[in-house]
């Protein structure tokens, strides 16, 4: 199964419900000021639908990220999946921290 939190896509958020699509064809640009911006913000909301202009179920636009160069993790899958365990357990600490 391709996950959206394997794809170089996605921007990682502590809760993975709301990560964020930046793939190429998710963005659109502004007519008025030319700045890029996300047709639909949510993975979870582009992988939800079945429509053939979408990512979908069968995650079309997916490119495998390369976490043992991006993000200093492991290329085996074990290990890979310890790392974002982590990794996500570091950002949940960081937001719920007290300012």
């Amino acid at each position: 199964m391709k996950l959206c939190t394997d794809c170089r896509h996605c921007e990682l958020t502590p809760n993975p419900e709301f990560s964020k699509c930046n793939a190429p064809q998710n963005m659109v640009t502004s007519p008025v000021d030319g700045a890029q911006t996300r047709q639909i913000q949510y993975c979870s909301t582009l992988r939800g639908y079945e429509q053939s202009h979408l990512c979908g179920i069968g995650a079309k636009w997916f490119e495998a990220r390369h976490a043992a160069e991006e993000h200093g993790a492991y290329a085996d899958e074990a290990r890979q999946d310890e790392y974002w365990r982590q990794e996500f357990a570091r950002r949940r600490a960081e937001t719920e921290r007290p300012r």
